[in-house]
Protein backbone atom coordinates (compact mmCIF):
# COMPACT_ATOMS: atom_id res chain seq x y z
CA UNK A 1 0.00 0.00 0.00
CA UNK A 2 1.30 3.57 -1.12
CA UNK A 3 0.43 6.77 -0.50
CA UNK A 4 -1.18 9.12 -2.94
CA UNK A 5 2.02 11.19 -3.88
CA UNK A 6 3.77 7.83 -4.23
CA UNK A 7 1.42 6.35 -6.23
CA UNK A 8 1.32 9.51 -9.19
CA UNK A 9 4.90 8.61 -8.73
CA UNK A 10 4.74 5.12 -9.52
CA UNK A 11 2.37 5.59 -12.13
CA UNK A 12 5.16 8.09 -14.22
CA UNK A 13 7.98 5.94 -13.16
CA UNK A 14 5.95 2.54 -14.86
CA UNK A 15 5.60 4.25 -18.23
CA UNK A 16 9.02 6.36 -17.96
CA UNK A 17 10.61 2.68 -17.48
CA UNK A 18 8.80 1.39 -20.59
CA UNK A 19 8.49 4.08 -22.77
CA UNK A 20 9.38 1.77 -25.73
CA UNK A 21 6.81 -0.36 -25.38
CA UNK A 22 4.00 2.27 -24.73
CA UNK A 23 5.10 4.76 -27.75
CA UNK A 24 5.41 0.95 -30.07
CA UNK A 25 1.90 0.04 -29.18
CA UNK A 26 -0.27 3.56 -28.86
CA UNK A 27 1.51 5.35 -31.48
CA UNK A 28 -0.76 4.55 -34.22
CA UNK A 29 -4.24 4.99 -32.07
CA UNK A 30 -2.82 8.53 -30.85
CA UNK A 31 -1.52 9.08 -34.70
CA UNK A 32 -5.51 8.65 -35.69
CA UNK A 33 -6.62 10.88 -32.50
CA UNK A 34 -4.46 13.91 -33.33
CA UNK A 35 -5.05 13.81 -36.87
CA UNK A 36 -8.77 13.46 -36.21
CA UNK A 37 -9.25 16.31 -34.25
CA UNK A 38 -7.01 18.46 -35.98
CA UNK A 39 -9.19 17.74 -38.98
CA UNK A 40 -12.16 18.53 -37.57
CA UNK A 41 -11.17 22.05 -35.83
CA UNK A 42 -9.56 22.81 -39.86
CA UNK A 43 -12.45 21.88 -41.59
CA UNK A 44 -14.74 23.76 -38.74
CA UNK A 45 -12.11 27.09 -39.18
CA UNK A 46 -12.68 26.79 -43.19
CA UNK A 47 -16.20 26.79 -43.09
CA UNK A 48 -16.62 30.10 -41.10
CA UNK A 49 -14.06 31.51 -43.25
CA UNK A 50 -16.26 31.11 -45.94
CA UNK A 51 -19.58 31.35 -44.23
CA UNK A 52 -18.31 35.20 -43.11
CA UNK A 53 -18.19 35.91 -47.11
CA UNK A 54 -20.78 34.42 -48.32
CA UNK A 55 -24.73 33.53 -46.90
CA UNK A 56 -25.17 31.17 -49.39
CA UNK A 57 -22.56 28.50 -48.26
CA UNK A 58 -24.82 25.30 -48.67
CA UNK A 59 -21.55 23.32 -50.16
CA UNK A 60 -19.09 24.41 -48.08
CA UNK A 61 -21.22 23.28 -45.12
CA UNK A 62 -22.27 19.71 -46.41
CA UNK A 63 -18.32 19.18 -47.10
CA UNK A 64 -17.46 20.73 -43.74
CA UNK A 65 -20.20 19.01 -41.36
CA UNK A 66 -19.00 15.69 -43.30
CA UNK A 67 -15.64 15.70 -42.95
CA UNK A 68 -16.09 16.76 -38.93
CA UNK A 69 -18.82 13.72 -38.90
CA UNK A 70 -16.12 11.07 -40.31
CA UNK A 71 -13.31 12.43 -37.90
CA UNK A 72 -15.73 12.16 -34.79
CA UNK A 73 -15.74 8.64 -35.78
CA UNK A 74 -12.31 8.15 -36.56
CA UNK A 75 -11.48 9.90 -32.79
CA UNK A 76 -14.18 7.63 -30.95
CA UNK A 77 -12.38 4.50 -32.69
CA UNK A 78 -8.92 5.58 -32.10
CA UNK A 79 -9.63 6.50 -28.52
CA UNK A 80 -11.48 3.26 -27.71
CA UNK A 81 -8.08 1.62 -29.36
CA UNK A 82 -5.91 3.66 -27.27
CA UNK A 83 -8.32 2.62 -24.14
CA UNK A 84 -7.96 -1.35 -25.27
CA UNK A 85 -4.31 -0.97 -25.64
CA UNK A 86 -3.73 0.90 -22.17
CA UNK A 87 -5.73 -1.78 -20.35
CA UNK A 88 -3.39 -4.42 -21.88
CA UNK A 89 -0.17 -2.50 -20.74
CA UNK A 90 -1.70 -2.33 -17.71
CA UNK A 91 -2.12 -5.83 -17.51
CA UNK A 92 0.93 -6.30 -18.53
CA UNK A 93 2.71 -4.66 -15.75
CA UNK A 94 0.64 -5.89 -12.99
CA UNK A 95 2.33 -9.37 -14.44
CA UNK A 96 -1.82 -10.83 -14.93
CA UNK A 97 -0.42 -11.69 -18.15
CA UNK A 98 2.73 -12.99 -18.88
CA UNK A 99 3.10 -10.29 -22.66
CA UNK A 100 1.48 -7.36 -23.79
CA UNK A 101 0.06 -9.64 -26.89
CA UNK A 102 -1.67 -11.88 -24.50
CA UNK A 103 -2.79 -9.10 -22.01
CA UNK A 104 -3.93 -7.43 -25.69
CA UNK A 105 -5.92 -10.89 -26.28
CA UNK A 106 -7.93 -10.96 -23.16
CA UNK A 107 -8.55 -7.32 -23.29
CA UNK A 108 -10.29 -7.59 -26.77
CA UNK A 109 -12.22 -10.62 -25.57
CA UNK A 110 -13.69 -7.90 -23.42
CA UNK A 111 -13.78 -4.66 -25.82
CA UNK A 112 -17.37 -3.85 -25.52
CA UNK A 113 -17.18 -3.26 -22.24
CA UNK A 114 -14.21 -1.32 -22.15
CA UNK A 115 -15.99 0.47 -24.80
CA UNK A 116 -19.48 1.32 -22.67
CA UNK A 117 -17.08 1.82 -19.64
CA UNK A 118 -15.24 4.29 -21.42
CA UNK A 119 -18.30 6.05 -21.93
CA UNK A 120 -19.79 5.91 -19.04
CA UNK A 121 -16.69 7.26 -17.27
CA UNK A 122 -17.19 10.54 -19.43
CA UNK A 123 -20.40 10.86 -18.64
CA UNK A 124 -20.81 11.74 -15.57
CA UNK A 125 -18.04 14.66 -15.53
CA UNK A 126 -19.46 15.77 -18.50
CA UNK A 127 -22.73 16.50 -17.05
CA UNK A 128 -20.74 18.09 -14.24
CA UNK A 129 -18.95 20.66 -16.22
CA UNK A 130 -22.25 21.42 -18.10
CA UNK A 131 -24.49 22.16 -15.03
CA UNK A 132 -21.70 24.45 -13.33
CA UNK A 133 -21.29 26.12 -16.73
CA UNK A 134 -24.95 27.26 -16.36
CA UNK A 135 -24.27 28.19 -12.14
CA UNK A 136 -21.14 30.14 -13.75
CA UNK A 137 -23.13 31.67 -16.39
CA UNK A 138 -26.06 32.67 -13.94
CA UNK A 139 -23.13 34.20 -11.34
CA UNK A 140 -21.42 36.04 -13.96
CA UNK A 141 -25.07 37.72 -15.48
CA UNK A 142 -25.94 38.44 -11.10
CA UNK A 143 -22.60 40.04 -10.28
CA UNK A 144 -22.10 42.04 -13.54
CA UNK A 145 -25.33 44.07 -11.75
CA UNK A 146 -23.52 44.67 -8.30
CA UNK A 147 -22.28 48.47 -8.08
CA UNK A 148 -18.84 49.47 -6.70
CA UNK A 149 -19.02 45.74 -4.92
CA UNK A 150 -19.07 43.39 -7.47
CA UNK A 151 -15.45 42.88 -7.39
CA UNK A 152 -15.05 41.63 -3.88
CA UNK A 153 -18.86 39.61 -4.25
CA UNK A 154 -17.84 38.92 -7.11
CA UNK A 155 -14.07 37.31 -5.95
CA UNK A 156 -15.70 35.29 -3.20
CA UNK A 157 -18.61 33.93 -5.52
CA UNK A 158 -16.22 32.12 -7.78
CA UNK A 159 -13.70 31.52 -5.14
CA UNK A 160 -16.30 29.26 -3.69
CA UNK A 161 -17.55 27.50 -7.46
CA UNK A 162 -13.74 26.86 -7.87
CA UNK A 163 -13.46 24.87 -4.66
CA UNK A 164 -17.23 22.83 -5.37
CA UNK A 165 -15.98 22.79 -9.40
CA UNK A 166 -13.14 20.83 -8.31
CA UNK A 167 -14.43 18.50 -5.70
CA UNK A 168 -17.13 17.51 -8.04
CA UNK A 169 -15.64 16.85 -10.86
CA UNK A 170 -12.41 15.15 -8.25
CA UNK A 171 -15.56 12.78 -6.76
CA UNK A 172 -17.50 12.13 -10.64
CA UNK A 173 -13.81 11.35 -11.85
CA UNK A 174 -13.05 9.09 -9.41
CA UNK A 175 -16.19 6.49 -10.10
CA UNK A 176 -15.19 6.39 -13.39
CA UNK A 177 -11.15 6.06 -12.92
CA UNK A 178 -12.78 2.95 -10.48
CA UNK A 179 -14.76 1.63 -12.90
CA UNK A 180 -12.08 1.81 -15.59
CA UNK A 181 -9.58 0.10 -13.67
CA UNK A 182 -12.09 -2.74 -12.61
CA UNK A 183 -13.03 -3.30 -15.92
CA UNK A 184 -8.99 -3.79 -16.54
CA UNK A 185 -8.05 -6.13 -13.57
CA UNK A 186 -11.61 -7.95 -12.49
CA UNK A 187 -13.04 -10.76 -14.62
CA UNK A 188 -16.87 -10.54 -13.87
CA UNK A 189 -20.09 -8.60 -15.12
CA UNK A 190 -20.63 -5.16 -15.83
CA UNK A 191 -23.44 -5.07 -13.03
CA UNK A 192 -20.76 -6.86 -10.80
CA UNK A 193 -18.01 -4.18 -11.68
CA UNK A 194 -20.13 -1.10 -10.76
CA UNK A 195 -21.51 -1.95 -7.61
CA UNK A 196 -17.89 -2.93 -6.76
CA UNK A 197 -16.47 0.79 -8.49
CA UNK A 198 -18.94 2.83 -6.34
CA UNK A 199 -18.58 0.26 -3.52
CA UNK A 200 -14.76 1.33 -3.53
CA UNK A 201 -15.62 4.80 -4.07
CA UNK A 202 -17.60 5.56 -1.36
CA UNK A 203 -15.53 3.91 1.24
CA UNK A 204 -12.70 6.24 0.35
CA UNK A 205 -14.37 9.14 -1.27
CA UNK A 206 -11.80 11.73 0.23
CA UNK A 207 -8.82 9.61 -0.44
CA UNK A 208 -10.17 8.92 -4.08
CA UNK A 209 -11.07 12.55 -4.68
CA UNK A 210 -7.38 13.60 -3.58
CA UNK A 211 -6.18 11.10 -5.84
CA UNK A 212 -7.54 12.26 -8.82
CA UNK A 213 -6.53 15.80 -8.13
CA UNK A 214 -3.03 15.08 -7.37
CA UNK A 215 -3.16 12.84 -10.66
CA UNK A 216 -4.83 15.34 -13.15
CA UNK A 217 -2.63 18.15 -11.45
CA UNK A 218 0.26 15.66 -12.21
CA UNK A 219 -0.52 15.06 -15.96
CA UNK A 220 -1.51 18.62 -16.63
CA UNK A 221 2.19 19.67 -15.57
CA UNK A 222 3.77 16.71 -17.72
CA UNK A 223 1.40 18.48 -20.91
CA UNK A 224 2.48 21.56 -20.29
CA UNK A 225 6.45 20.85 -20.38
CA UNK A 226 5.76 18.57 -23.35
CA UNK A 227 3.86 21.37 -24.68
CA UNK A 228 5.90 24.46 -23.74
CA UNK A 229 8.78 24.45 -26.90
CA UNK A 230 5.57 24.41 -29.36
CA UNK A 231 3.53 27.43 -27.31
CA UNK A 232 7.01 29.39 -27.65
CA UNK A 233 7.08 28.43 -31.12
CA UNK A 234 3.83 29.58 -31.84
CA UNK A 235 3.90 33.05 -30.51
CA UNK A 236 7.73 33.69 -31.92
CA UNK A 237 5.85 32.59 -35.09
CA UNK A 238 2.79 34.89 -34.62
CA UNK A 239 4.18 37.91 -33.71
CA UNK A 240 6.97 37.48 -36.96
CA UNK A 241 3.83 37.53 -39.18
CA UNK A 242 2.49 39.99 -37.36
CA UNK A 243 5.32 42.56 -37.80
CA UNK A 244 5.71 41.26 -41.22
CA UNK A 245 1.78 41.76 -42.50
CA UNK A 246 1.39 44.63 -40.60
CA UNK A 247 -1.75 43.41 -38.55
CA UNK A 248 -2.87 44.76 -35.35
CA UNK A 249 -3.98 41.14 -33.25
CA UNK A 250 -2.66 37.77 -32.87
CA UNK A 251 -6.45 37.06 -33.97
CA UNK A 252 -6.14 38.18 -37.41
CA UNK A 253 -3.12 36.30 -38.30
CA UNK A 254 -3.98 32.81 -39.85
CA UNK A 255 -1.91 29.80 -38.09
CA UNK A 256 0.83 28.79 -40.84
CA UNK A 257 0.83 24.98 -42.14
CA UNK A 258 4.10 23.63 -40.51
CA UNK A 259 2.95 24.95 -37.31
CA UNK A 260 -0.45 22.90 -37.78
CA UNK A 261 1.87 19.96 -38.31
CA UNK A 262 3.96 20.99 -35.24
CA UNK A 263 0.65 20.88 -33.11
CA UNK A 264 -0.51 17.39 -34.34
CA UNK A 265 2.51 15.78 -34.03
CA UNK A 266 2.66 17.18 -30.28
CA UNK A 267 -1.09 16.07 -29.66
CA UNK A 268 0.68 12.95 -30.80
CA UNK A 269 3.11 12.58 -27.94
CA UNK A 270 -0.25 13.97 -25.50
CA UNK A 271 -2.55 11.87 -26.56
CA UNK A 272 0.12 8.96 -25.47
CA UNK A 273 1.03 10.50 -22.07
CA UNK A 274 -2.53 10.99 -20.82
CA UNK A 275 -3.41 7.74 -21.40
CA UNK A 276 -1.00 5.91 -20.43
CA UNK A 277 -0.08 7.36 -17.22
CA UNK A 278 -4.20 8.08 -16.66
CA UNK A 279 -4.63 4.16 -16.96
CA UNK A 280 -1.86 2.82 -14.92
CA UNK A 281 -2.49 5.64 -12.21
CA UNK A 282 -6.61 4.38 -12.19
CA UNK A 283 -5.17 0.65 -12.16
CA UNK A 284 -2.37 1.35 -8.94
CA UNK A 285 -5.15 3.33 -6.82
CA UNK A 286 -7.61 0.50 -7.87
CA UNK A 287 -5.05 -2.36 -6.74
CA UNK A 288 -4.47 -0.22 -3.67
CA UNK A 289 -8.18 0.06 -2.60
CA UNK A 290 -8.81 -3.53 -2.92
CA UNK A 291 -5.64 -4.19 -0.66
CA UNK A 292 -7.12 -1.62 1.56
CA UNK A 293 -10.97 -2.97 2.01
CA UNK A 294 -10.45 -6.18 0.79
CA UNK A 295 -7.13 -7.73 1.69
CA UNK A 296 -6.68 -9.23 -1.22
CA UNK A 297 -2.83 -9.69 -0.58
CA UNK A 298 -3.42 -11.82 2.65
CA UNK A 299 -6.05 -13.89 1.43
CA UNK A 300 -3.84 -14.70 -1.75
CA UNK A 301 -0.94 -15.84 1.08
CA UNK A 302 -3.46 -17.90 3.07
CA UNK A 303 -4.70 -19.68 -0.18
CA UNK A 304 -1.34 -20.91 -1.02
CA UNK A 305 -0.57 -22.24 2.44
CA UNK A 306 -3.78 -23.62 2.56
CA UNK A 307 -2.37 -25.30 -0.84
CA UNK A 308 0.40 -26.33 1.18
CA UNK A 309 -0.37 -27.76 3.88
CA UNK A 310 -3.05 -30.07 1.40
Amino acid sequence: MLALADMVSLAFRLVRVNIRLYSRVLFLPALFSAVASNLAQYAMLEWLKVAAESKLAVAPFAIAMAVILACIVLWFYSAWELCMRCSAMSRFLLHLNTSYQEAYAAIKKRRWLIFGVYNLAVLPPLLVLIAWTVVIVSALTVVSRLGAERFLVGGLVFFVIGLLLTFSLAITSLYGALLTAGAVVEDCSFKTLSARSLQFARARLLRGASFMCLLSVAIMLANFAISSPLTILEAIETAFVIKQSGLDSFSEAAEPTHLRVLSAMFDVMLNMVTFSVAYTGYVLFFRDLKLRLEATDLVGRLEKLVKVDE
